[in-house]
This record gives C-alpha cells, structure tokens and sequence, in this order.
C-alpha cells in the first residue's frame, strides 16, 4: 500500500460500530492550536465579568486556531477554574455579600457563577482579583496543546477533523497515525464498483486481509479504508465488484507470526504503569471500571500494562512505574456512581 498513500499518511478511526482508517493528503493537514483554558479575558474586558469568553459555551472547533494565527497575547488572562482559585474569589467577594459558586443542597461546586454575573467588579477588589487571576494564568505553567487537523470544503460545508495523537487532551475519536503499518502491506487482488458519483474499491492484501476503499466525500478529498472481517466475508458482495489487474510486485518473507499465546500466558511477566490523567480519563469512559494488579502482594492499580522491559505506549507527562507481576495475577474493578461523582467533584 506504500504506493497508494504516496503523499499521504493514514489514522485509526474509533466509532461505535467498528475502526475505520481515515486517508487524508499531507498538504491537507494543518496545525491548530487548542485553548483549553476555562476562561479566557480579552484586553479590556477584566472589568466587566459578563465580557469574559467561557470555553464551555464554545464548540471544540471555535476552541482551535492555526498555529501561525494563534496570540495568546490579545488575552489579559487565560485561566482553569480551580478549587484555591474559587475559594480566593469567594473570600475577596464575601464583605460584598457576593455567592461566587453555586450551593445546591449546601454543596458548593467549582464555579464562578457568581462573579460572570456582576456588571462590573467593585473598583475596590480589582486589584486581590487581578492578583488571583494572574497567580492561575495557564500561560505561567501549562504548554498550549498543538493538534493537527483535516478542514476541507464540502458543498460550502466545512469539513473538520481533529487528530489527537498523543495529546492529554482528548478531542475526537480519530488517533493514531498508521501510515508506516499500512505501508507495510502489499495489494495482492483489486475490485471495483462505480458508486455515483464515485468508485468504490476492495483490496486483498499479501496478509489475507480485505479492505474497503472509499471516498470520504462526494468530491473525493479524503479516503475510508474498512477491514473486512473474516466472518463477514461469507455475507460480503464481492460479486457486485468488478476485478481489475493489479501490478504484481516482489514481496519480501514475512517474519514469523507473533506468538499471541505468550502475551496471555498466566505466568507472563509485565510492567504495569500509572497516570492520574489516563485513569481520570478511563474512570469517566468506561462507567468507573479500572484495572488493579497483584504486586508484590499488593493490590496496585495501573493503567498500562507492557511485556516486562518493554517501554509503555503511552506518553502522560505523569506516568509513573508501578512494578513487575504476572497476567494471572490482574483484576478489573469499579466505582460506585457515588465514588464516580465524587471524583469528578476533585
């Protein structure tokens, strides 16, 4: 397949149904920068809260900027809310009888509400609030995160995807790129069938593979590629293809097949790895399901598992190691929705 992503590079695609491989051209993949601050304060505007730009009523696509448009600078302060961020408001504010966070049922959330409701901050608390605010400025301890992203023109549409890659922030469902993997394999058979008002084709590959092979939009500007399972194939319309020729080319012996056997062996040794973030993440993904591992008589929880000696996939800036155990020796449990919201509260 080397050929036919010549100038081209190729992601996995999660979707509920099935992976999918999106193919876009290299020219068609921009740099975006992502504000992820909560809120973010234009020159001018710190005085009058309801002026404030909230991310959260924003759409992901209005949170990104080309990298070569992208100034932090037009921002007077760029800040997360934080629990010492709200509670800081909330004791400069108290003497004005102002409620900074809401308090259902006398909890009180990690909001500013209170605040992004006055016309205009009291001239006597501008400067302890400045000061607070500058203390939480992101651009003091947190890089902007970089994306690269697919936008296109379709039927005066734009088209937008955003590539995470290995970014802590998760933005969509497309990640990793498989260029190098797929240029690995060799198109050994070739079908095709005319779809108005584009043609659809099939691949065979030197691995027994077979691929669907689309167009993304009606114009073509970017490709689909579809794994064809084993057990679908019965059920597949190969015949409604047409088979075309398909250049024979040299293909080099494969190594031998891995040995998935070993990977779930009972005895099989691994390194487990820990990070806050990613199991934050998974916490709230999977419904309060997370993985705990027996080390050294102890139950650890992880969030990455690797054959021992083997470096982790995995790159959060808080990934930390936990220690060596064996695959028969790892549980899966899960939080209460209790737990769940209360970590989320954190």
């Amino acid at each position: 397949m080397k050929i036919l992503l010549e100038g081209r590079r190729i992601f996995e695609y999660e979707t509920d149904e099935s992976t999918k491989y999106l193919i876009f051209s290299n020219e068609s993949l921009k740099k975006y920068v992502y504000n992820a601050a909560s809120i973010f304060i234009k020159k001018g505007d710190f005085s009058y809260p309801q002026k404030w730009l909230i991310s959260e009523i924003f759409e992901t696509r209005d949170l990104l900027t080309p990298i070569n448009d992208f100034d932090s600078n037009i921002y007077e302060y760029m800040f997360h809310i934080d629990w010492p961020l709200v509670e800081r408001i909330t004791q400069i504010l108290k003497p004005y009888g102002i409620q900074v966070a809401e308090e259902p049922n006398g909890v009180r959330m990690r909001d500013l509400n209170g605040l992004l409701r006055l016309e205009e901050i009291p001239q006597e608390v501008q400067h302890e609030i400045r000061g607070a605010l500058a203390e939480e400025d992101i651009r003091t301890y947190e890089k902007f995160q970089v994306f690269e992203c697919y936008s296109c023109k379709e039927k005066g549409n734009e088209e937008f995807f955003i590539i995470n890659g290995d970014n802590d922030i998760i933005l969509s469902d497309i990640s990793y790129d498989q260029t190098d993997w797929f240029s690995d394999k060799y198109i050994v058979e070739t079908y095709r069938k005319k779809t108005h008002p584009n043609t659809e084709y099939v691949f065979k590959t030197d691995r027994d593979e077979w691929f669907i092979y689309s167009p993304g939009d009606s114009d073509s500007n970017y490709w689909v590629l579809e794994r064809i399972y084993d057990d679908e194939l019965e059920d597949f319309s190969l015949s409604s293809y047409i088979k075309v020729e398909t250049e024979k080319r040299e293909i080099p012996e494969r190594e031998e097949e891995i040995d998935f056997q070993r990977y779930f062996n009972k005895d099989t040794p691994y390194d487990f790895y820990y990070s806050d973030k990613m199991f934050a993440l998974r916490i709230l993904q999977d419904e309060g399901r997370f993985n705990m591992a027996n080390i050294n008589g102890k139950w650890e929880r992880y969030t990455e598992m690797v054959l021992k000696d083997e470096e982790p996939f995995c790159k959060w800036n808080d990934m930390k190691y936990v220690g060596t155990g064996i695959f028969g020796d790892i549980k899966e449990e899960k939080l209460s929705q209790e737990e769940i919201m209360n970590f989320a509260v954190e």
